[in-house]
């Protein structure tokens, strides 16, 4: 059970840009947190572009996707909180 949404794209290793009712919503995977490569006030870090390779191999844009949430459904940067399950 959850929101069915569809992969826009990869941001990074750990969050991903998807539709969810016609809207572009940035989640941020639950229970993963990989090395930064796009922070703003980070350089790239080691395994950091290893980390989104992977997780563009694995959702595509256009891939269906459900999304399941836990208690808390946004962090302080306002981004979805979510499971992201094919």
């Amino acid at each position: 059970e959850g929101d069915r949404a569809t992969v826009d794209r990869v941001i990074d290793g750990d969050t991903v840009d998807v539709r969810l009712n016609g809207d572009r919503v940035r989640v941020r995977l639950l229970n993963i947190d990989t090395p930064e490569t796009k922070h703003p006030n980070k350089g790239v870090q080691c395994l950091g572009p290893e980390a989104t390779d992977l997780l563009e191999s694995l959702l595509e844009p256009g891939d269906e996707v459900v999304l399941q949430y836990d208690e808390e459904r946004t962090d302080h940067y306002g981004r979805t909180l979510a499971g992201v399950f094919e």
